[in-house]
């Protein structure tokens, strides 16, 4: 499985995608039909999705660094807070507890082995260069939050599309500088879980907006900054 999709990274990765998620889609089909709840049925179906992905390309993850980035992706917790502070007048979800942290684990692992893991991997080892794995990469994962058209309003979707760009470039950034895919998954887990805990405001004023907006910027400059410094070590290195 280590040349597969090295010479087509990008088709192969389109490809991937959907066929993830038709496993997925057809894993909660039937744990649906064994009367698990819908959202945990999705949940499961993405865990039991990204644990068949993480051992068909296991070599992708061989040179992994478990928490060797974990300081470089402590700013992400700032993405936590906002959450927190947004949601936190709303109320809290419904949902049992167990749920609420399985619906967060799932994108978590699901997400950061499909896109940082081996899309990124295959981008690399077919000699891509690192700016536009970077890239790419962050546009594929952004692209598939487009899906959420269907009973989601247009608006809704394209911020929401726009953020997971965003969080594209920042995860992106620190796993090709640290290669650490641990820390990812906690730091994505705990995102999820901030913004799953309450049941989220109706509407959103314009000073949110605007904090919003200020937000994603951070993000941007962080990543921009983490892409910088990495380069930067490189050519200290004369790669």
């Amino acid at each position: 499985m280590k040349q597969l999709g090295t010479k087509k990274p990008l088709l192969f990765s389109i490809l991937l995608i959907i066929i993830a998620f038709f496993i997925s889609a057809l894993l909660t089909v039937l744990f649906s039909g064994m009367n698990f709840e819908t959202k945990l049925a999705t949940a499961l179906a993405r865990i039991i999705t990204a644990a068949i992905l993480f051992i068909v390309f296991f070599p992708c993850f061989k040179d992994n660094r478990p928490f060797k980035g974990v300081l470089i992706t402590l700013p992400c917790l700032i993405v936590v807070v906002w959450n927190l502070f947004y949601n936190m007048n709303s109320g809290f979800a419904s949902d049992n507890t167990i749920s609420i942290i399985i619906s967060a684990l799932a994108p978590a692992l699901f997400e950061e082995v499909l896109f940082r893991g081996i899309i990124i991997r295959k981008f690399l080892d077919s000699g891509k260069d690192k700016n536009y794995t970077w890239i790419i990469s962050s546009v594929l994962f952004g692209a598939i939050h487009l899906t959420n058209i269907v009973g989601m309003s247009l608006i809704n979707v394209v911020v929401q599309t726009l953020y997971a760009f965003v969080i594209g470039l920042m995860f992106g950034s620190i796993y090709l500088r640290s290669n650490d895919i641990v820390s990812l998954i906690i730091a994505h887990f705990l995102i999820d879980l901030s913004s799953q805990l309450f049941k989220g405001p109706e509407t959103t004023s314009l000073p949110m907006l605007i904090a919003f907006v200020v937000l994603l910027v951070l993000m941007v400059v962080y990543a921009w900054y983490l892409r910088k410094t990495d380069r930067q070590d490189q050519n200290k290195q004369g790669i």
